[in-house]
């Protein structure tokens, strides 16, 4: 029977109590090692074990396409040297139009490998609306060297809308637009040699903004530390990690943090594989996601509240398929947002009828600010509204408001702040550097730091 000492470290978490009231806690494990870039993280898999696949995606005729370790490294050396003839580089990103696919991969890696920052945009930007607005004024904001986009006719009214912004398709026909293809059959040379000698922890990896207004617009820097060290926290909450390579079915969007870094991180970085869900937890899309689960079982699920409101009464209604899904399983994750204890429970019969033992589900919290992972539930909780405690390397810094404490992180998963809103920078931090989320919590046991956190809103 699986235990989640198999699975965890379990916390360590120190309180020190501060004049003002306030409470730091972080974990008395420090944070590891970690490389340099996951860029690194892609070159030691790609010696390693060349031929082992790090992302497959269905074909048109349904079939999982792959894509190996090393053939990903040796695109990413191409597109990255193309990127840089084209005249990208650190102060001119690729904003990147696409869903959740091979070729968005491979031009993040070739992009990130160059030392260009990289801008994934929603589809809230890209395909819906008319004018484009937000996404005219993240150009506007960021000035992109390029904009790849994965299919030219999808993305047509997007790609109008960027103009004279250089484009780059995956799929289609666009007049002027390069075709990846071409990126491709570059010979890497010194150029992109170069800039990957140059990077460093704290060169620019990503920008993400999220959904709202044009005048809005928040670029959250995320440098190459925050994605490296983050990996490496969870490595450490999540002990198995170390010995077994993770095998990820994921649907959520890339232009998100938790998906787009948390996620695919988590394989390249572990040397596993991830498979591209084309489904979704909506109407007409879920069947997707229950076909994919059944024919590549998972090791670790990942997925939102929404999500397993839809996989639970799947599972509880067809033994067959959670027979498949749990046959492998050694933990589902839920974050952002919290399981109620209703579905946690349900989750955890249908587990128990499908295989004779439980499965842990854990939780966890983080922001966009955050890389995103700051706490994670690596014990076994009953409060449905907890999110674990800090992970190795994460200060938690707790301050009184209103019957609760406002929860402020500091550490190297933390962005340095927002693209050229130096304001907006200033006011997320307080005096002492950490990053003010504005998210209420309680401590889970006042005699028991390594009880956690419990989640209040904001």
């Amino acid at each position: 029977m699986l235990t989640e000492n198999t699975l965890f470290t379990p916390p360590t978490t120190v309180v020190q109590e501060c004049p003002d009231g306030s409470l730091l806690l972080r974990s008395a494990q420090p944070p590891g090692d970690w490389p340099d870039t996951v860029v690194h993280s892609l070159r030691i898999w790609a010696m390693r074990q060349p031929y082992r696949p790090l992302i497959a995606e269905r074909d048109a005729l349904g079939e999982w396409r792959e894509c190996s370790y090393g053939a990903a490294a040796s695109a990413a050396d191409a597109i990255g040297e193309a990127l840089l003839r084209s005249g990208l580089g650190p102060d001119r990103p690729l904003l990147i139009l696409s869903g959740n696919s091979i070729n968005h991969l491979l031009m993040t890696l070739g992009a990130m490998t160059a030392g260009i920052p990289v801008t994934p945009v929603s589809g809230a930007y890209s395909l819906r609306g008319r004018d484009h607005s937000q996404l005219r004024a993240i150009a506007e904001l960021i000035g992109p060297g390029a904009v790849f986009a994965e299919e030219a006719e999808c993305f047509g009214p997007a790609l109008d809308a960027l103009r004279p912004v250089p484009a780059i398709i995956g799929t289609g026909r666009r007049t002027g637009a390069v075709r990846l293809r071409s990126l491709l059959a570059v010979r890497p040379r010194s150029r992109v040699a170069r800039a990957f000698a140059d990077l460093c922890p704290g060169s620019l990896a990503k920008i993400f903004f999220e959904s709202g207004p044009a005048e809005e617009l928040r670029g959250v820097l995320h440098t190459h530390r925050m994605l490296a060290a983050n990996q490496q926290m969870m490595r450490q909450a999540w002990a198995f990690l170390h010995d077994e390579r993770p095998l990820i079915v994921d649907w959520l969007p890339w232009s998100n943090a938790y998906g787009g870094n948390h996620n695919v991180y988590m394989a390249l970085t572990n040397g596993g594989t991830l498979y591209v869900d084309a489904g979704r937890p909506a109407p007409g899309r879920f069947g997707q996601t229950i076909a994919n689960l059944s024919d590549v079982p998972p090791t670790i699920y990942l997925n939102v509240p929404a999500g397993y409101a839809m996989l639970v009464p799947a599972l509880e209604s067809d033994a067959a398929f959670a027979g498949r899904f749990f046959s492998r399983l050694r933990l589902a994750c839920t974050a952002p947002g919290m399981l109620s204890d209703e579905l946690r429970d349900r989750f955890r019969e249908v587990a128990v009828r499908a295989t004779g033992h439980a499965v842990p589900i854990t939780g966890s919290w983080g922001e966009t600010e955050t890389g995103p992972a700051v706490t994670t539930t690596n014990f076994d909780y009953d409060d449905a509204r907890c999110i674990g405690a800090p992970l190795p390397g994460a200060e938690v810094k707790l301050v009184p408001a209103e019957g609760a404490y406002e929860i402020r992180v500091r550490g190297p998963m933390v962005t340095p702040g927002y693209f050229g809103r130096g304001d907006l920078t200033a006011a997320a931090f307080d005096e002492a550097g950490f990053y003010r989320s504005g998210a209420a919590v309680t401590l889970a046991d006042l005699r028991d730091p390594d009880a956690g956190l419990l989640l209040y809103g904001r």
